[in-house]
């Protein structure tokens, strides 16, 4: 079965207050067991999360449950391997990509350095190379930065479900399988938004 690996923006919008109708439809669609979500997807929502509930600590305590029974359902996660690793570091070595990995020094009127904006870990290359790595399409709603870096490391597929647009094609032959095991679908499994 084909399996598409999602990225952690598709998981902010499942457990929106109020998500738009797309992501039950798409959801609705896939095959139990054909969602993969990285540890990076889990480390950024988590994050997320986190740093919510320093604002509103009612709302992170539902989101961290929400995705304390997402974590619990059956997805498969694939690793950050050799390969993966090796892609990585080719990726970062790349001069076009060095935006994905450094964050810019920010300085105020007097010279002075400034805290940065963010961390940035190259979260997007490393989606990328494990899924290089381990032959898997992209979900995303963020097809840009993706299909930026596709043009250095060609990408098995890079899919917006918002728009039911392929922006890199999946490799000849891949799809879902529509054996009779897999007529439990991803969306019948996931959690229910947090009320809003």
């Amino acid at each position: 079965m084909g399996q598409i690996l999602v990225d952690t923006n598709i998981l902010s919008v499942a457990y929106l207050p109020n998500p738009p109708d797309w992501i039950w439809d798409w959801l609705q669609t896939m095959p139990r067991g054909s969602l993969a979500v990285s540890w990076i997807t889990i480390y950024e929502t988590e994050y997320g999360i986190r740093t919510a509930q320093m604002s509103n600590p009612t709302k992170a305590l539902q989101l961290l449950e929400w995705f304390e029974t997402f974590l619990d359902a059956r997805f498969v996660s694939p690793e950050m391997d050799i390969v993966s690793a090796r892609v990585l570091g080719a990726m970062a070595a790349t001069p076009s990509l060095r935006r994905f990995f450094w964050t810019e020094e920010r300085r105020n009127k007097d010279g002075a350095r400034l805290k940065p904006f963010r961390l940035n870990l190259g979260c997007d290359p490393m989606l990328a190379s494990m899924a290089i790595a381990h032959q898997l399409p992209i979900a995303t709603l963020n097809p840009r930065d993706f299909c930026y870096i596709a043009r250095y490391f060609p990408l098995p597929g890079v899919y917006d479900p918002s728009t039911d647009i392929w922006y890199v094609d999946p490799p000849i032959g891949w799809g879902f399988s529509n054996a009779s095991n897999d007529d439990e679908k991803v969306g019948s499994s996931w959690p229910e938004p947090v009320a809003g």
